[in-house]
């Protein structure tokens, strides 16, 4: 397994990745997610694409443990 430089072994198998997966409901809409009170990313101006019923995918990194996720989306319909 080759690892990231700045990473140790025992940094990467302790965190866990999570995808979100935004579907209906989402026009022009920004988009913020946090980990445990830290936001770890924003997407403006997503919207929801008719065809498919997926507006957007996102992955996020969590730590091993005690990772709360938030979303938070003002301009959501």
């Amino acid at each position: 397994m080759e690892v990231p430089p700045g990473i140790t072994l025992e940094e990467e198998a302790a965190m866990r990745e999570l995808l979100i997966v935004f579907q209906e409901g989402f026009e022009e809409a920004n988009i913020t997610v946090t980990v445990n009170g830290k936001q770890v990313r924003r997407d403006l101006d997503v919207s929801t694409n008719p065809h498919l019923g997926i507006a957007s995918e996102v992955s996020v990194e969590l730590p091993a443990k005690g990772a709360q996720v938030g979303l938070r989306s003002p301009t959501a319909g």
